[in-house]
C-alpha cells in the first residue's frame, strides 16, 4: 500500500529513545571517520595496482656506499637504516625518456590491463618515524604527498629499457622520515612505494 508524505505521521520517540539515538551518534561519527581514514590508507598506499601490481613493477632502495638493494615495493612499511640510497625500479615493459622533466614513456602490460602513456615520477618527504606512526591514532596520520611542499628534488636516470634510478639531488634522503615515491599516470593511475627511514643512519 503506498502512502501519501502529506498525510504520514512522523513516529514519536520518547525520552530514553531519544538519549539512545544521541548516544549512538558519536559512535556512528566515530566509526565511518575511521572507516574513511583506512580507505585513504590503503589508496595511498597503491593507487590503482590494477595498472602496475607489486608482483610485475619492483622497486627496491639501492645504498649508494655498498650497492645493498632492499625491496619495498607495494604497500609494505619497512624501515631502512640508511639514507644515502636512490629507489631502484624494475618494469614488467618498457620505459624511455618523456617529453618533460621527470617523466617517463611507459608501455607496460599487467595481465589484461595496458599502461601505454607518460607518467610523472615523484618523490616526497616528511618528519616522522615507523614507530611514531604505529603510536599515533589513524586520524592523526598525514601522507607526505598530500602537500606539495613536501616533494623533494630529484635525479631521474633511466638504465636501460625496463629499469630506472631515482635519486635526491642532495645524495641523500632524509633521516627519521617517511619516503614516498610515485610513479603517475594522469590523476587516477599509478603506483606507490612507501618507507621509513631510521633516526640515526649507520
Amino acid at each position: 500500500m503506498l502512502h501519501c508524505p502529506h498525510h504520514t505521521e512522523a513516529p514519536k520517540i520518547g525520552t530514553a529513545g531519544a538519549q539512545k539515538r544521541r548516544n549512538l551518534k558519536p559512535l556512528l561519527i566515530g566509526v565511518a571517520t575511521f572507516a574513511v581514514v583506512i580507505a585513504g590508507i590503503l589508496t595511498a598506499m597503491l593507487i590503482l595496482s590494477h595498472c602496475t601490481g607489486s608482483d610485475d613493477t619492483r622497486v627496491f632502495v639501492k645504498r649508494i656506499s655498498t650497492g645493498q638493494q632492499v625491496r619495498v615495493s607495494g604497500g609494505s612499511f619497512k624501515t631502512i637504516a640508511f639514507t644515502d640510497f636512490a629507489f631502484f625500479v624494475k618494469f614488467n615493459g618498457t620505459v624511455a625518456s618523456g617529453d618533460g622533466v621527470n617523466t617517463l614513456q611507459t608501455h607496460i602490460r599487467t595481465g589484461d590491463i595496458l599502461c601505454d602513456g607518460l607518467a610523472t615520477v615523484q618523490v616526497f618527504a616528511q618528519e616522522g618515524t615507523l614507530e611514531e606512526f604505529h603510536r599515533q591514532r589513524f586520524d592523526y596520520f598525514s601522507f607526505p604527498e598530500s602537500n606539495p611542499s613536501n616533494e623533494l628534488s630529484m635525479e631521474l636516470e633511466i638504465l636501460d629499457h625496463a629499469r630506472i634510478l631515482v635519486s635526491s639531488t642532495s645524495g641523500n634522503f632524509p633521516a627519521a622520515s617517511q619516503i614516498v615515491l610515485i610513479l603517475r599516470w594522469g590523476e587516477n593511475l599509478g603506483y606507490v612505494a612507501r618507507l621509513f627511514t631510521a633516526s640515526s643512519p649507520p
